[in-house]
């Protein structure tokens, strides 16, 4: 049976009542007309006995001759025709031969006959001893005082017929009647369904979140206050979802644009997390699966199981493909839900900057404590009577001045290292390569001389750079300071300079003593020194390389360093092109 379950419901309780009424109807009309067919067939033989009994008293036949007034109603008569005499004799019978009636036996006994006799019609139904079946018997007097019995016998197999068709017809009725209440009920049962099923799909469909599910129109009964407070309650509910999307979708964006990573553990299993929670995790898909599927670190299930027993925040640090995160683990609602939020922070780059200060903070005191501790010395020596040899005198103040120069060079580094740190910004502007790098040249050709070196320049008068002076001039400055003092008397340091696309590429170049490969890696590190013995007599800081570096960086260039031991040295710095 098709249809929606109200649907069906309702046509099984109509039929349930139309078969409980009609049913029992049927049966009681049924048998009633049973009986009164059977009623009338016996009326319409005591109706045809009376004609035949008046027919009997016109004719008066002589008993001898009653066999042959019962035979000449054979054949119109509609049933079995006998006459009885007032003693029981029977006289004539349409169903026996007159010469066997002397055989039968007397019929005074019967029901019927007695009646007749009494002056008024008698019936009975039982089994005829002469034709061996159930017959209906109907006699009524003849004469006055009654001197006879005309008795008519139906079979009741014919009554049984007449009965059988009119109950048949009965049940036709019923079953006819019965079709079109079930017909009705369907179409009842469907009509009252419809507005049922269509308030059904809507309100399933609200449970999913779809609130465009029309709902029928509201009857003027109770099932339209129904429509109507489903339809109010539907419009709510789109309302409260809306602004709940709008919340989470605020939420999400939000979580989305954390950089630190934030998921949400509810029984065990993560149900949200943003992106850079996957990302720090260095995994993929994490929303439905386990802390410890998501990615194998016990750290983070302990996190998470320490914070839920002891019902307080729980913290942890781990190393993941290369990354410090800090895991921070805060409970949430009852201990046996498992529910957490779990956040992750990279502490990459702050562990590395509080490195980068302790080792500033080591290598700056460490560079600091000879100079200091030499003026000290020498200071203490002049107080204690040095000053009045004037050989001496001279001899300390060279120290000193050497020292406080050492000192003041190393400030001035430092100073200019935190300037770049701390947010520089340069001046970009068309920079003609060649005026910068004679200026520099220019600068250091006194300490070239000094030491018998030869300064070349191989750079395009038309070149321009974009970048900022101060910052080239100063690049130039370092690199090429760093080639006069590490370069051996009578050799040369060239400088050169070439356009390559969009960008200009300088090369300063010296053939001194090489730096070993080992080396050059941690070029550009601050304090970090090839020949630290070297590089303090000759006056470096060990912070030169890495300002050079963070001024390239901060101009949209790079830098490199090629290098042989034996053969010299070439720092290649790269600059965009004006």
């Amino acid at each position: 049976m098709r249809g929606s379950r109200i649907q069906r419901r309702l046509l099984l309780a109509f039929l349930a009542v139309l078969f409980g009424a009609l049913l029992p109807a049927t049966i009681l009309i049924e048998r009633r007309v049973g009986d009164d067919v059977r009623e009338q067939v016996r009326r319409a033989l005591e109706r045809e006995a009376v004609v035949l009994a008046g027919d009997l008293e016109r004719a008066a036949p002589a008993p001898a001759d009653v066999p042959a007034w019962v035979a000449s109603w054979e054949g119109r008569a509609d049933a079995r025709v006998t006459v009885i005499a007032a003693d029981g004799r029977v006289l004539g019978d349409s169903g026996v031969q007159a010469s066997e009636l002397a055989s039968l036996e007397n019929h005074g006994s019967r029901p019927e006959v007695i009646e007749a006799l009494q002056g008024r019609a008698g019936s009975s139904t039982r089994s005829s001893a002469t034709l061996g079946q159930e017959m209906l018997y109907v006699a009524v007097p003849a004469g006055k005082p009654p001197s006879q019995v005309l008795r008519l016998a139906l079979p009741l197999e014919q009554v049984a017929e007449t009965v059988g068709k009119a109950q048949g017809a009965v049940w036709l009725g019923g079953l006819v009647a019965l079709a079109l209440a079930v017909a009705l009920a369907a179409f009842m049962a469907r009509r009252l369904a419809r507005p049922i099923t269509a308030m059904t799909r809507a309100a399933r469909a609200m449970s999913r979140g779809d609130f465009d599910a029309p709902l029928p129109p509201p009857p003027d009964d109770e099932l339209g206050e129904l429509v109507r407070s489903l339809a109010t309650l539907k419009t709510q509910q789109a309302s409260r979802i809306a602004e709940l999307r709008g919340e989470t979708e605020k939420l999400r964006t939000i979580l989305n644009g954390m950089t630190e990573g934030v998921a949400l553990i509810q029984h065990g299993t993560i149900t949200v997390a943003n992106p850079a929670f996957a990302k720090l995790l260095a995994a993929r898909d994490v929303e439905g699966r386990r802390p410890l599927e998501a990615a194998r670190l016990p750290e983070l299930a302990e996190a998470i199981d320490s914070a839920g027993e002891a019902r307080r925040a729980s913290e942890r640090e781990v190393v993941v493909a290369g990354r410090t995160l800090h895991i921070h683990a805060l409970p949430l609602g009852e201990p046996a839900g498992k529910q957490a939020v779990v956040m992750l922070v990279d502490m990459t780059e702050p562990r590395r900057l509080e490195r980068v200060r302790r080792d500033l903070v080591a290598n700056a005191s460490h560079e600091l404590r000879t100079p200091v501790a030499a003026i000290v010395g020498v200071a203490e020596t002049l107080a204690a009577g040095a000053s009045e040899d004037a050989e001496a005198r001279k001899s300390f103040v060279d120290i000193l001045l050497r020292h406080a120069t050492r000192l003041s060079r190393l400030t001035n580094d430092l100073l200019d290292l935190s300037r770049l740190e701390a947010g520089y910004k340069p001046r970009v502007e068309p920079i003609p390569v060649h005026a910068s790098v004679s200026a520099v040249l220019a600068a250091i050709a006194p300490r070239a001389e000094a030491k018998k070196l030869t300064l070349e320049s191989a750079v395009p008068k038309d070149l321009l750079a974009s970048a900022d002076r101060a910052a080239v001039e100063q690049i130039l400055t370092n690199l090429v300071d760093n080639a006069v003092k590490y370069t051996p008397e009578g050799r040369r340091v060239r400088v050169a300079a070439e356009a390559r696309g969009e960008k200009i590429r300088l090369a300063v170049e010296d053939n001194g003593p090489g730096i070993p490969a080992v080396h050059l890696p941690r070029l550009f590190e601050r304090f970090y020194r090839v020949d630290d013995a070297r590089s303090r007599e000759l006056g470096g800081t060990g912070l030169g390389l890495a300002i050079v570096k963070h001024l390239v960086l901060a101009n949209g260039g790079e830098i490199t360093v090629e290098s042989e031991v034996g053969r010299g040295s070439t720092l290649l710095v790269t600059l965009p092109r004006a």
